[in-house]
């Protein structure tokens, strides 16, 4: 029984030790805008719901404020500004092509992620995109065109 305690207070001072040298603790990667500069992300979850098969919804980070991408049928522009981890996009214009309706729904969620994006963070060789109100992070592999 008292082991996890022992457990817990040796996590906390490797915390506290990294935090009192003024780094991060090592769980925590370090986020930083420009690694986002020059890349492209297509969406695999939005809010965590699978992107359709064969519909590519994409993000291009184009350089320090600027963006484009196709949200499935649209293809849409915006501004976008980085501090730290935090991201801010908007506002974004989308042109008005119809699509099926599935795609329009999958293309509506994938904009409003966007725009109202928070913050986000690299795992491994994914993007995360966390918004405000949505209850899970929306999931971009990088594109390779």
């Amino acid at each position: 029984m008292r082991r996890p305690h022992r457990l817990a207070v040796l996590g906390l001072t490797v915390v506290l030790a990294a935090a009192c040298q003024g780094q991060a603790p090592p769980s925590v990667a370090e986020t930083n805008g420009a690694d986002l500069i020059g890349t492209s992300w297509t969406a695999e979850f939005i809010d965590g719901q699978p992107v359709l098969a064969d519909v590519e919804t994409f993000v291009r980070f184009e350089d320090e404020k600027r963006l484009t991408g196709n949200g499935g049928c649209n293809a849409f522009f915006g501004t976008y500004e980085t501090d730290g981890d935090r991201l801010m996009i908007g506002p974004v214009g989308i042109t008005k092509r119809a699509c099926a309706a599935p795609i329009n729904d999958q293309e509506r969620r994938f904009v409003a992620s966007l725009a109202t994006a928070e913050r986000f963070e690299f795992e491994d060789d994914l993007l995360l995109l966390f918004s405000d109100g949505a209850q899970a992070a929306t999931r971009m592999v990088e594109k390779t065109d």
